[in-house]
C-alpha cells in the first residue's frame, strides 16, 4: 500500500541528549496524525547521529512509501539544505522513480520563531525578577 512518509531532517549532535529532532517529530506526528501508531514521520540525521538521510529513505521505500516529504529541521539555508540534503534526494529520485519527493525549506525567519524566542528571554527574566 503506498502512503506518504515525512522525514524531519536534523543536523545530529555528539552531545549526549542534546538533540531535539525526534522530539519536533513526534509532536509533528501527534499534530497530524492523532491516535496514529504508524511510522509515518521519520527522523533522520546528517552528522554525529543515526539514521543518516540515504538510510531513511531507503526504508520508507521499501515500506511502500509512495512519496517522501523531506524537511530541514535546520534554520538557515547552508550547505546541508542547499548542497546536502538535495543531493541525497536526487540520488534517491534515480533509485526510486516511483517516488514522488518533495523537499521544503528550513525553519528560515518566520514570526513563530521570535515569538518563541521572546517567550525564551521572558520566562527566564520573570525567573530572575
Amino acid at each position: 500500500m503506498l502512503h506518504e512518509v515525512i522525514i524531519i531532517v536534523g543536523h545530529g549532535s555528539s552531545e549526549e541528549g542534546a538533540d531535539t529532532t525526534s522530539q519536533v517529530a513526534d509532536m509533528l506526528h501527534a499534530m497530524l496524525h492523532k491516535d496514529c501508531r504508524k511510522d509515518c514521520i521519520r527522523v533522520a540525521y546528517l552528522q554525529f547521529m543515526e539514521p543518516d538521510l540515504k538510510k531513511v529513505i531507503g526504508e520508507a521505500a521499501a515500506g511502500g512509501a509512495g512519496k517522501i516529504i523531506v524537511h530541514p529541521f535546520l534554520l538557515s539555508s547552508g550547505h546541508h539544505v542547499t548542497k546536502n540534503i538535495p543531493e541525497t534526494i536526487n540520488r534517491a529520485r534515480e533509485e526510486f522513480p516511483a517516488i514522488e519527493f518533495v523537499y521544503t525549506g528550513p525553519l528560515g525567519s518566520h514570526k513563530k520563531l521570535a515569538e518563541i524566542v521572546l517567550e525564551r528571554i521572558q520566562s527566564e527574566t520573570d525567573q530572575k525578577s
